[in-house]
């Protein structure tokens, strides 16, 4: 039993390394922009952006629960004030030709989830990616809308 007291949670990933911060006393997120709008860098497609998290020691965001969604919103909007509803960030979730949805983590991205865009993500067989985007600015909100694999996107959210 005093074993399981040491390794909890709660002890065990009380901080995060940088570049990653600590959100809602769950998770470590870094968001990253690689296109800024003044005009230096390249925006990355999600394999790209996937391996610079996995570089980082983590991997793209699994955003599967809005109150997590939510709070990565906040987190975008307070540290990017001036670019946060401009820009969609590359997330964790993939579905390979017809295949299930899944998340970076392996587990399956739930469809009547919250977190998308209504009307996502579109039933087609070729290979898509979740980004996460401004579209409702009245409730400061964002959600899921699906991608093709040849799109790219300025930023990506990783998460450890």
């Amino acid at each position: 039993m005093l074993f399981g007291v040491l390794t909890s949670p709660a002890w065990a990933s009380s901080k995060c390394q940088p570049p990653f911060e600590r959100l809602q006393d769950e998770f470590c997120i870094h968001v990253k922009v690689t296109a800024p709008p003044e005009g230096s860098g390249l925006p990355l497609k999600w394999a790209e952006a996937r391996a610079e998290c996995v570089k980082l020691g983590g991997d793209l965001a699994v955003v599967g629960r809005t109150e997590k969604l939510q709070a990565i919103s906040y987190y975008i909007d307070k540290s990017l004030p001036a670019w946060a509803s401009k820009f969609i960030f590359w997330a964790g979730g993939q579905r390979i030709g017809s295949g299930p949805w899944t998340w970076t983590n392996g587990r399956p991205v739930s469809l009547k989830s919250h977190v998308w865009t209504p009307s996502r993500p579109e039933k087609t067989t070729d290979n898509r990616y979740t980004m996460v985007v401004p579209v409702d600015e009245v409730y400061n909100r964002r959600y899921l809308l699906d991608y093709r694999e040849d799109q790219a996107a300025p930023a990506f959210i990783c998460e450890k």
